[in-house]
């Protein structure tokens, strides 16, 4: 109906921890949930939850195009030994990291295998949990030195249409 205002949302288990969310989380496909608000109300009806497989890492990035690529290999090479040596991979990857994600620390978060290119994911495939290990994109002019912070695992995505009157 026209008067109907609708919208599609995601939901990630392990992200969305609010009391809404594990209500969502608790019905199976094709189950509705009401939320009264005032004179208005919401359904929520679950179009589907599919268990998607989730990695968590986090990592320093270095660009050729700034630093110069003997450069990058030397101070990759100090920072693997310092972080071996039981430095903070947050605190050094807060300092040392050319990209936006020093700010959290180089940590991804639980990302799906979409997020990255695909050797980051045959990297941390091949690699046990809490390694340390560098990856190059050479043609990109990208270096990295990633930490596996855990093993991969399923986290169910709720799909939801949400549907105000």
């Amino acid at each position: 109906h026209p008067s109907l205002k609708s919208k599609i949302y995601t939901y990630n288990q392990e992200k969305h921890t609010n009391h809404l969310s594990k209500k969502l989380f608790k019905l199976k496909e094709g189950d509705t949930f009401i939320v009264r608000q005032k004179n208005d109300y919401s359904v929520y009806k679950i179009i589907s939850i599919i268990p998607t497989k989730h990695y968590r890492a986090s990592y320093i990035y270095f660009n050729e195009n700034k630093m110069s690529l003997d450069t990058i290999i030397s101070l990759r090479k100090k920072l693997e030994e310092k972080l071996h040596k039981g430095a903070d991979f947050k605190n050094i990857a807060g300092q040392y990291s050319m990209d936006k994600n020093s700010q959290r620390g180089g940590d991804l978060g639980w990302f799906v295998e979409s997020r990255v290119f695909p050797e980051f994911i045959t990297a941390l495939e091949s690699n046990n949990t809490g390694a340390l290990f560098a990856l190059d994109q050479r043609e990109k002019k990208a270096y990295y030195l990633i930490k596996k912070t855990k093993a991969p695992k399923n986290i169910n995505l709720l799909t939801v249409l949400k549907v105000n009157r």
